[in-house]
C-alpha cells in the first residue's frame, strides 16, 4: 500500500490502454458509474486483464471528489474466450435451427434473442421484437397470472403454463410456454429462456377432449410396449397390461409396491438420479436400461424413458414407458461370452495372432504373439507390426498381410527377423458385408528350427549322393 500511495494508475496501465481508460474516465464523470475491460502491469512487469467497476466519490456538496473501483483479475476468463465463442455459436445454431418457437429474454422480460419459428408466431422480426417487453405481447388479464408464474420460476428455475399471445396484427391466440431460468457463471439469474408452443390447434371442445382420453386409454391398454405412472415416492399408481405380464404382477399387487423392490441395489442410484432429473427438467434426457425382479424371482430387462404429467398446472405423477429388451440383453451376453471363450483359444495357440487394420495397426494380439517380443498383448495394441518384429519404419518388402489387404485373397511367405529367427506367415483378408477390405489377420508359425533339420537332411542326402558318385565300384542299395 506504501508504494501505491500516490501513484497514478497511468503506471500501472499498458500505454495501448491510455486512449481507452481516458473515454472511461470520462464516461464516468458523466454517468457517475462504469464498467470496463483493460490490462494492468504487475510489480515484475507481467501483464494481466482486470475488469474494473467503477464509479463517482462526491463530497458532502456533491461535487465530484474521486473514484472507486472493485478490480477483478480476468485472465482465466480471457483464455477461456475462444471456447466460449465457440460454445456461443453452438448455441446460435441450435437456437435458430429449432422448428419450436425459442424466446430469450431478461430478467424483467425485454426479449434479447428468439429463433424465426418464434418470429413467424408473433408476427415481429428479431429487431422489431428486441428490447421489446413480452407484456406488449401478452393481452392485459394475463399479467397479473404471469407476474406469478415468473415468481414461480425465479423459485423453482424452471416453470410450464398456458397463456395467450398477441400478434402483430391484433389477432390473439393461446400459448404453452416451458421456461427455465438462465443463470451467470455465478450461479446468480441473468435472464428468462422460454420453448413457446402455438396452441390454437389444440383447443377443442369437450367432446373431442374426451375422445382424446378415450384414445389415450385405448393406447395405454392396449400397447406393446410396458406404460407404467408411479408417484415421486417410487410407489406404482398404475400399469397396462403389458407390464403387468411383464413382471407377473395384478395391477393391486403392483400398486402396493414401489420401484425399488424391482431393482438390485447397483442400479438404485441411476434411479434416483433419473428421478430427480425428471423432478428437475419435466422428462427423462436419455433412455435408461434397468434389470427388474420379476414376481416368480427372475429377471427381465427393460429401456426405459419416462416425463411428468399434470394435474391442471401442477406436475403429480411420472409416466414411464418401458420396453422389453431381455432377448437383446441376453444375446448380449452370449456374444460376450463368445468373444471371452475365442479370446481364451485364440490365447492357448502356440502361434503368432495379430488382428490388425488397413494401415498394419495391431488391434487385437494374442498372448504368444506379446510373448515372442517379450511384452503382454496389450501392449502391442496400436502399434504397427513391422515396428513391433524389425524395428522397421515401413511395412517390409513382400510382407504377405499387405499383399493379404490389397489383393483381397489369402497370401504367406517365410520371412526372417533381426534376431535370425524364420517365421512362415499367412495373412487373412478381413472383409465388411460389402466385400470391402479393413484389415488382415496374421498368424505366424516360427519354422527356425524345422528349417535348419530341413537343410541338414538335405545336405545329408547331398554327401551321400557325392559319396556314391565318387566311387568306382559298383554299388547297389537293396
Amino acid at each position: 500500500l506504501k508504494e501505491l500511495e500516490g501513484t497514478n494508475v497511468r503506471k500501472l496501465t499498458p500505454k495501448k490502454w491510455h486512449k481507452l481508460e481516458a473515454e472511461a474516465t470520462k464516461h464516468l464523470m458523466s454517468e457517475g458509474y462504469g464498467i470496463f475491460e483493460k490490462e494492468y502491469i504487475r510489480k515484475d512487469g507481467t501483464i494481466f486483464s482486470v475488469l474494473l467497476s467503477a464509479w463517482l466519490i462526491r463530497d458532502g456538496q456533491g461535487n465530484p471528489a474521486g473514484i472507486g473501483a472493485f478490480v477483478k483479475d480476468i485472465t482465466e476468463r480471457k483464455k477461456a474466450e475462444p471456447a466460449v465463442r465457440e460454445t456461443d455459436q453452438k448455441y446460435r445454431t441450435l437456437l435458430h435451427s429449432n422448428s419450436t418457437g425459442i424466446a430469450i429474454t431478461t430478467l424483467d422480460g425485454e426479449v434479447v434473442d428468439a429463433n424465426q419459428a418464434y418470429q413467424d408466431m408473433v408476427g415481429y422480426t428479431l429487431k422489431e421484437l428486441s428490447g421489446t417487453n413480452v407484456r406488449k405481447l401478452t393481452p392485459k388479464k394475463w399479467h397479473k397470472f404471469e407476474a406469478e408464474a415468473t415468481k414461480h420460476l425465479m423459485s423453482e428455475g424452471y416453470g410450464t403454463f398456458e397463456k395467450e399471445y398477441i400478434r402483430k396484427d391484433g389477432t390473439i391466440f393461446p400459448v404453452s410456454l416451458s421456461t427455465w431460468l438462465i443463470r451467470d457463471r455465478q450461479g446468480n439469474p441473468a435472464g428468462i429462456g422460454a420453448f413457446v408452443k402455438d396452441t390454437a390447434q389444440h383447443q377443442q371442445p369437450e367432446k373431442t377432449l374426451w375422445e382424446a382420453n378415450a384414445r389415450y386409454k385405448a393406447l395405454f391398454d392396449r400397447t406393446l410396449y410396458c406404460v407404467y405412472v408411479h408417484d415421486f415416492e417410487g410407489r406404482f399408481l398404475d400399469a397396462n397390461d403389458a407390464a403387468l405380464n411383464l413382471l407377473g404382477y395384478t395391477k393391486e399387487e403392483l400398486t402396493s409396491i414401489d420401484i425399488s423392490s424391482l431393482l438390485g441395489e447397483d442400479q438404485l442410484l441411476t434411479a434416483l438420479k433419473t428421478l430427480e432429473e425428471i423432478k428437475q427438467t419435466g422428462r427423462q434426457k436419455r433412455t435408461t436400461e434397468y434389470k427388474l425382479t420379476t414376481k416368480d424371482g427372475n429377471y427381465v430387462w427393460v429401456e426405459t424413458e419416462a416425463s411428468l404429467i399434470y394435474r391442471g398446472e401442477e406436475p403429480y405423477a411420472i409416466q414411464g414407458i418401458a420396453k422389453d429388451i431381455t432377448a437383446h440383453k441376453k444375446a448380449e451376453e452370449k456374444l460376450q461370452k463368445s468373444e471371452q471363450d475365442k479370446t481364451v483359444i485364440l490365447s492357448s495357440v502356440s502361434e503368432l495372432v495379430s488382428y490388425q487394420d488397413y494401415d498394419l495397426r495391431i488391434l487385437w494380439a494374442n498372448r504368444a504373439a506379446g510373448e515372442s517380443v517379450g511384452l503382454s498383448a496389450d501392449e502391442l495394441v496400436g502399434r504397427h507390426c513391422y515396428e513391433v518384429w524389425q524395428q522397421r519404419s515401413e511395412p517390409c518388402t513382400g510382407c504377405p498381410v499387405l499383399k493379404a489387404i490389397e489383393t483381397g485373397e489369402v497370401q504367406e511367405a517365410e520371412m526372417t527377423t533381426l534376431d535370425g529367427r524364420l517365421w512362415f506367415i499367412r495373412g487373412y483378408p478381413v472383409k465388411v458385408d460389402d466385400g470391402k477390405v479393413v484389415g488382415a489377420v496374421e498368424v505366424t508359425l516360427e519354422i527356425t528350427e524345422r528349417k535348419r533339420a530341413e537343410e541338414a537332411m538335405w545336405e545329408s542326402g547331398e554327401r551321400l549322393r557325392a559319396m556314391f558318385e565318387s566311387v568306382t565300384d559298383g554299388i547297389a542299395i537293396v
